[in-house]
């Protein structure tokens, strides 16, 4: 008979019963005009100054006013872990302003960061084009601890992002 003895070692990330990814909307609706801090969906944003409700101009209302050309606009996740960007939903503020340039830059936990560069179409504030609301695709920007951007000359809404909790490590030792 043949008998096995030792000691098995076992080390899992995102073991059962850890805490999922989670796909989370900023929708802006408790947002109150004047702040510079806004959160939630456990998702902050923060300002350099202060943020207005845009309420009839969008088709889903609210969303986030700039008070500035050129703010500065700081994403986090309130859960302690990273988040992944999906889109964010952008609307000029006036047709004849013509498009407008944006870029958001994502900071990782290693301090890397990645740069996405998006422009509008210029187009605003008719009913055929869903009034000029153009979701932006930012799923290249993976893995962070913020994102920034500063303001140009439009309306924010629908910040949509994937919460990453926090990596959780079992490790357990087995005798046999």
């Amino acid at each position: 008979m043949l008998r096995w003895s030792g000691l098995l070692f076992v080390s899992m990330i995102g073991w059962l019963g850890a805490a999922q990814a989670e796909t989370v909307t900023m929708s802006f609706g408790g947002l109150t005009s004047g702040v510079t801090v806004y959160e939630e969906n456990q998702l902050r944003l923060v300002s350099n100054a202060a943020m207005f409700v845009s309420g009839t101009s969008l088709p889903d209302p609210p969303g986030l006013l700039p008070s500035s050309l050129g703010m500065q606009f700081t994403l986090t996740a309130l859960h302690g872990g990273t988040f992944d960007m999906i889109s964010i939903d952008i609307r000029e503020l006036n047709e004849s302003l013509g498009p407008q340039s944006l870029s958001f830059i994502g900071t990782r936990e290693d301090n890397s960061t990645v740069q996405v560069s998006i422009n509008t179409d210029g187009v605003c504030c008719q009913a055929g084009d869903n009034f000029g609301v153009e979701t932006f695709d930012l799923s290249a920007m993976t893995g962070l601890v913020s994102l920034q951007w500063f303001s140009s000359l439009v309306s924010y809404d629908d910040i949509v992002a994937t919460l990453i909790p926090p990596d959780a490590v079992f490790e357990d030792r087995f005798e046999f």
